[in-house]
């Protein structure tokens, strides 16, 4: 789902038939205020 830029290792995963997803940095702190937005959205439809 997300890899770092810096060192390439794995940020973030998505199981393929399950609703489960993870991040392993802080959404509400990368570059844009709308880059990740979705996750959000994804996380609240899923309640």
């Amino acid at each position: 789902l997300f890899i770092n830029m810096n060192d390439g290792t794995n940020e973030g995963i998505r199981h393929k038939t399950k609703p489960f997803f993870s991040a392993q940095f802080h959404p509400e702190a990368c570059s844009g205020p709308l880059d990740t937005e979705f996750i959000f959205d994804e996380f609240i439809n899923m309640l």
